[in-house]
């Protein structure tokens, strides 16, 4: 039994450390820009991003990042359901540049209260950031309507960039360097080949280790 059970804990354990090496490969360790400290007596939500709602942020450019500028990036915004609220609808998040711009179509319902959510860009990276004065995040209300919308969280730290029209807030953002897609798919790929093996190892394993056992009993 207790080699059964050594067994499904390697396997868990293997399996664990393959996922958390798969989500390190995605992305890179440093943020861009750094994290602000949060102070719960200065966040507070930018309203309901309903059918008519628009709204821009400033982001800051930064000259000391880490990983290599050409990477393409993900956007990581703290929103809120109102306390778990039933929402229903939908919203823009994107990004512009000088010469980009790009968004996503995202489905309120897939927004879980007061986490990030994350969005990874294809053809925006940290460099068409650095080179652009006015770059910015925005959100765009599609069909939502009140009482059924979800939000997003300002804070008065204004460090990483403001609202457009609100020099004393800032959206609560994080922009993550993201490594390239085929590099993360040929991981994946190996990594579950290599826990598959294991797996069908592992019953031609058990009568040896049994037959190990036994004899250390006989003695």
């Amino acid at each position: 039994m207790k080699v059964k059970y050594s067994i499904f804990l390697l396997t868990g354990v293997i399996i664990i450390s393959s996922y958390y090496f798969i989500d390190k490969q995605l992305y890179t360790s440093s943020y861009f820009p750094i994290d602000n400290y949060i102070s719960d007596m200065e966040i507070k939500p930018v309203g309901e991003i309903t059918k008519d709602f628009y709204i821009e942020q400033f982001i800051i450019s930064a000259n000391d990042v880490s990983s290599p500028a050409d990477k393409p990036i993900c956007l990581s915004l703290l929103m809120a359901t109102y306390a778990n609220r039933i929402n229903k609808g939908s919203f823009v998040m994107g990004i512009k540049t000088r010469n980009k711009n790009e968004s996503f179509l995202v489905d309120v319902t897939s927004i879980k209260d007061n986490e990030y959510f994350t969005k990874c860009f294809k053809n925006i990276n940290i460099r068409d950031i650095q080179q652009s004065d006015n770059a910015k995040i925005f959100l765009k209300g599609v069909d939502g309507i009140t009482g059924s919308s979800i939000t997003a969280w300002s804070m008065e730290n204004t460090s990483a960039g403001n609202i457009v029209g609100k020099s004393n807030r800032s959206l609560i953002y994080r922009l993550k360097m993201k490594k390239a897609d085929k590099y993360y798919s040929v991981i994946i790929c190996c990594s579950i080949a290599f826990v598959n093996i294991l797996l069908l190892l592992f019953p031609l394993l058990i009568p040896i280790m049994f037959k190990g056992e036994n004899k250390n009993g006989l003695r």
